[in-house]
């Protein structure tokens, strides 16, 4: 109904996973380049794992649409199965019709693995794809794990990849199934999207569906990212009935109300919704008391009561964005989806939106530029970052952050509070961090050229000039390679070597943490912490 309202040509918040509708975020885009990864290497098991709507179902029917002509696809929906029917499912997938109608075990698998044998002679490859995997009990997952054995003398013969909740993760961390968790050879875990995300994700959507023109306020996006907390089917659910509210009552665009309204409808009584109506009722309260400067009483969310001091005036902060999450791996073969890409993750980017700059933040930064041996006055975090970039320096904002996490940074960063700003760490033992996790940022410095993650396939002249020299200096026996500026299996192999020799993931892949240690073992002067220039 209100499609030719507003123009569009069709539905821009269908929930159905239409790949043409996904959003390249730099996280999905990462997600994608591991799944192409797993695909690349010999067989074995894959993860996509993220919460309920992020959008893992999307992204496997994204990479299905280019995975390479060679693989055959098994897809099974149904995780809630047993061994036998399991085993079933995948060599009707197959078209396994050598089965007699009561096939035991044993001859599933064994006519399975003459089909695998037979396809991998005619140069063909097996995905099975198995979604809500958080389903499957401990004894399915052994007997896939021991499907993975299937193989030749040169060759495993089965890609495996699992998609589901983060339950799975939780499940792979059994002892009894460590021996399935050792054999993953790519995972990626889905997060919700950032706050300044959501705009971008609300555009995108509505352009794949015609729309000519802003339709949603940036009231409406600020109203969806506090209901949704970024999570893409929520925001799918609750834009969609914020158009038809907006239709029914003959508007041009969709603002604030019309999101509220829309979330009420579609959430119902959430425990967000409930966080809500308390803020509310504590912004009421802090209307009548302000100026007064008197000692009063809340509830905390838990219902305890917490004793506050109100000064004169009193600023109520925006919701800041949601915790982010680094994935463990460096990412994989990157390779770009068929829409814009999003900016990548680590570039310059403000702690604050504000245009005038936080003397305690300026202050700390520019004691973070010094540790770089650049000298700076007082600005925005904006203004320093871009300062830090014409030095080759690269921000870094990371939420969230453990003292391990910082610890395997291993650089010297800042603690940034909206209570407190910004305070410089660079002696981890000897800091006074009031608490983790915290919110950080850090500089680093990436070689000349270098703009994102960097895997096989792809082609970098400046950035493997200054990559071969640095691993011959590190590694023992490295070959003299003729690259070409590609980045070659034999490099990726050689880069795979030092990130096992470092503790790092051995994913191949040149990313921020490889190049980061790459960097201390070099000769360049590079600040790490508690002991100054290494």
């Amino acid at each position: 109904m209100f499609q030719r309202h507003f123009g569009l040509e069709r539905d821009p918040f269908s929930i159905s996973p239409d790949p043409a509708f996904l959003y390249p975020s730099e996280q999905h885009r990462q997600a994608l380049a591991h799944l192409k990864y797993g695909l690349q290497r010999e067989g074995g098991f894959i993860l996509l794992t993220g919460e309920v709507g992020t959008g893992k179902t999307t992204l496997t029917r994204l990479l299905l649409e280019q995975a390479p002509a060679n693989f055959r696809i098994a897809y099974i929906l149904n995780a809630r199965l047993g061994v036998e029917d399991l085993l079933a499912s995948i060599c009707q997938e197959l078209d396994v019709t050598q089965l007699g109608a009561d096939a035991g075990h044993r001859e599933m698998v064994d006519q399975l693995y003459r089909n695998l044998l037979q396809a991998h002679e005619q140069g063909r490859r097996t995905l099975v794809v198995i979604e809500e995997a958080q389903n499957l009990s401990a004894e399915v997952l052994e007997t896939l794990r021991l499907l993975t054995n299937l193989e030749t003398n040169t060759a495993k013969l089965l890609h495996i990849l699992l998609v589901g909740q983060p339950e799975l993760l939780e499940t792979l961390k059994q002892p009894s199934l460590r021996q399935l968790d050792q054999r993953v050879i790519s995972r990626h875990h889905l997060q919700p999207l950032r706050a300044v995300e959501v705009g971008s994700y609300v555009v995108h959507r509505m352009k794949a569906a015609g729309s000519a023109r802003t339709i949603f306020k940036s009231s409406a996006i600020h109203e969806l990212w506090s209901q949704s907390r970024g999570i893409p089917r929520k925001i799918n659910l609750v834009a969609e009935c914020a158009l038809m509210g907006a239709y029914a009552g003959d508007l041009d665009q969709v603002g604030r109300k019309q999101v509220r309204q829309a979330a009420r409808e579609v959430l119902g009584d959430t425990p967000r919704a409930k966080a809500g109506m308390l803020s509310a009722l504590r912004l009421a309260s802090l209307t009548l008391l302000i100026g007064v400067g008197v000692c009063y009483l809340v509830l905390a969310p838990d219902g305890q009561q917490v004793s506050q001091q109100l000064a004169p005036a009193v600023s109520v902060p925006e919701p800041q964005a949601p915790v982010i999450e680094e994935i463990p791996a460096e990412s994989a073969a990157r390779q770009p989806l068929p829409v814009q890409p999003a900016p990548v993750a680590d570039s310059p980017q403000p702690l604050a939106a504000a245009p005038h700059a936080d003397p305690r933040q300026s202050s700390a930064f520019s004691q973070l530029l010094a540790q770089w041996s650049v000298e700076a006055a007082a600005g925005s975090v904006t203004e320093l970052c871009r300062l830090a970039a014409a030095h080759q320096l690269r921000c870094v904002e990371l939420a969230g952050q453990t003292e391990a996490d910082a610890l395997r940074l291993n650089r010297p960063f800042l603690v940034v509070s909206s209570a407190d700003g910004a305070s410089l760490v660079k002696d981890i033992s000897a800091a006074q961090v009031s608490s983790w996790p915290a919110d950080i940022l850090f500089l680093w410095r990436p070689p000349v050229g270098y703009d994102s993650y960097i895997a096989t396939g792809d082609r970098n002249s400046a950035v493997l000039s200054w990559l071969m020299p640095q691993l011959a200096s590190v590694l023992q026996d490295v070959p003299n390679l003729i690259t070409g500026g590609h980045y070659s299996q034999p490099v990726a192999e050689l880069v795979a070597d030092f990130q096992q020799r470092e503790g790092l993931l051995a994913d191949g892949v040149l990313g921020r943490n490889t190049l980061m240690r790459l960097n201390e073992l070099s000769d360049e002067p590079v600040p790490t912490l508690g002991g100054g220039d290494n």
